[in-house]
């Protein structure tokens, strides 16, 4: 045998060795995606553990505390006329789990106060009050133009001073600056000057 015909035959076993893991992988061997899809299938099974939920283990007597708190919302024309209930259950709930069982009841109603205005549902409350009473109108000024703005006054001030909660002192002192600020907006500018923000 010739050097020529042994380097021939050494190539074509070299070109033999190369094709031949391609060629086996092909045939025989599995492919990564089912190596990975059998060794999944066989994995023991994993239960991955739950995300927290704060509401997984509550005491039923918090959600009935939540709702009887709704309910009074519903209710009780200060709170349903001017906040939103369905919030200020949810609200309730929440600080209830913060604070625990040994705050009291009044605490949490305390402590979630001027939370969950409706500024919209206050307007229209206001803006009815406002058509149905005639003696508090301008004589000057039509009266939809004037519950208009009176209504929407009212209701930006309560949106910006919900925080004290509803009460009569509070609004009446809404319904005065509004009234006012409808009727006479440069003399209402010297009695209620705007705060710097």
């Amino acid at each position: 045998m010739s050097l020529r015909d042994f380097c021939r035959a050494f190539l074509c076993l070299s070109l033999c060795l190369a094709a031949f893991p391609a060629w086996a992988q092909n045939d025989a061997a599995p492919s990564d995606k089912q190596m990975l899809q059998e060794t999944l299938k066989n994995a023991p099974a994993h239960n991955p553990a739950p995300a927290l939920d704060p509401y997984a283990d509550l005491p039923e007597d918090y959600i009935q505390e939540a709702q009887k708190y709704y309910a009074l919302c519903e209710s009780d024309a200060s709170l349903y006329l001017y906040y939103n209930c369905k919030c200020l259950g949810s609200k309730f709930l929440d600080k209830r789990i913060e604070l625990g069982p040994e705050a009291t009841y009044t605490a949490v109603v305390l402590d979630i106060r001027g939370e969950c205005a409706d500024a919209s549902r206050a307007a229209g409350y206001e803006y009815e009050q406002c058509v149905n009473n005639g003696a508090m109108m301008p004589y000057n000024i039509p009266v939809e133009e004037y519950c208009a703005c009176y209504a929407n006054t009212f209701a930006k001030l309560y949106e910006q001073n919900s925080y004290d909660g509803p009460g009569a002192r509070v609004f009446t002192h809404f319904q005065a600056q509004a009234y006012l600020t409808c009727k006479n907006p440069a003399l209402a500018a010297k009695f209620y000057p705007t705060k710097a923000k």
